[in-house]
């Protein structure tokens, strides 16, 4: 589901990029570019919330 996939995506967002390396981090946010251009309103929706933003600010 769309909640399942972003709870993967702010996992591997919070990774430190000294142990994983920054390319994961950028693929990870390639792919939250691509999920946002090409899947419909319920990923949109869980981008949007409370939650998920404010764990991409912190």
């Amino acid at each position: 589901s769309a909640k399942e996939a972003l709870k993967i995506i702010r996992k591997r967002l919070h990774l430190n990029p000294n142990q994983h390396g920054w390319r994961t981090i950028g693929y990870t946010l390639t792919l939250l570019e691509a999920l946002t251009k090409n899947c419909g309103k319920i990923v949109h929706l869980q981008l949007a919330h409370k939650d998920f933003l404010k764990e991409l600010k912190g």
